[in-house]
């Protein structure tokens, strides 16, 4: 199945193949859920995001992808 993935801030250029733009459209196996997508797209698990799928927030990590799904994965943020 076919998912758009984007990912902003520090997650720029981790993704496979991304040339920097922060996105892309990636071939996953069916059942994925969002823990493992992040996995296999090279996105360090140890840190909190805020996930966004389908422009929702999406707090369950064990939901399970469908093909055609935006997943948007940003990196927490802090400022003073």
């Amino acid at each position: 199945m076919q998912v758009d993935v984007e990912v902003f801030g520090t997650l720029r250029g981790k993704l496979p193949g991304d040339d920097g733009r922060g996105k892309g459209t990636f071939e996953l196996p069916e059942d994925t859920t969002i823990s493992q997508a992040l996995d296999q797209l090279n996105i360090p698990a140890e840190i909190r995001y805020i996930i966004m799928l389908n422009e929702n927030p999406e707090h369950d990590r064990d939901c399970v992808l469908q093909s055609g799904d935006k997943l948007v994965v940003m990196p927490p943020v802090a400022g003073g």
